[in-house]
């Protein structure tokens, strides 16, 4: 009797896979009404950076007029004092910002060791001078690492299998050699 092979055909599986299927977000945007809110974002940023200029234009046209009706009054002296406060802050300001600088310089030179790295020093601006100092006084990082390859020897109890009867069936010669030295009167293949 000959037997005869059916061959069916193989049906397409037309049922999706939720896990083939990328999840969806269940709150995400739209590209386009993303797109549409960023740039009406950056176009009340516009209007406010417009908004803005034009009060400090505002501001300083009232200074101007407030100036030139104190002058028809002849209040020459009012503004002079206003004028000289305004100059006394801007000097204090100026005198800190000149102090502050004086004293990173001095630090950032105590830190160069080298007298022929301070001669370069001398001549730069502080930002240039705070680069080139930490380039100069930068220590090498001295990490003794070994240059070998890390040996794949295996460790643990049953070198480095998870029980004697794994270690047997992965390295079999391994586990002999384990045996013969761990066990007392161990003789290949039977026990004393």
């Amino acid at each position: 009797m000959s037997e005869q092979i059916e061959n069916t055909p193989v049906e397409n599986n037309n049922v999706k896979n939720d896990s083939t299927q990328a999840e969806t977000n269940v709150n995400s945007i739209p590209k386009s009404r993303l797109d549409e809110v960023i740039a009406q974002r950056n176009k009340i940023n516009d209007e406010l950076n417009d908004v803005r200029s034009q009060l400090d234009k505002f501001k300083a046209d009232q200074e101007a007029a407030r100036t030139k009706e104190l002058e028809k009054q002849g209040e020459y002296k009012t503004i002079l004092a206003e004028q000289e406060k305004k100059m006394a802050k801007l000097q204090a300001d100026s005198d800190a910002w000149n102090t502050y600088k004086t004293d990173k310089r001095a630090n950032i030179m105590e830190s160069i060791t080298n007298d022929d790295d301070k001669l370069i020093a001398e001549g730069l601006s502080l930002d240039k001078l705070e680069v080139f100092a930490k380039r100069v006084t930068q220590t090498p990082n001295n990490v003794n690492t070994p240059n070998q390859r890390p040996a794949n020897t295996p460790t643990g109890e049953f070198g480095g299998y998870s029980s004697l009867q794994e270690f047997a069936q992965k390295d079999p010669t391994g586990c002999d050699k384990y045996l013969k030295e761990n066990v007392s009167g161990y003789k290949i293949g039977r026990r004393l």
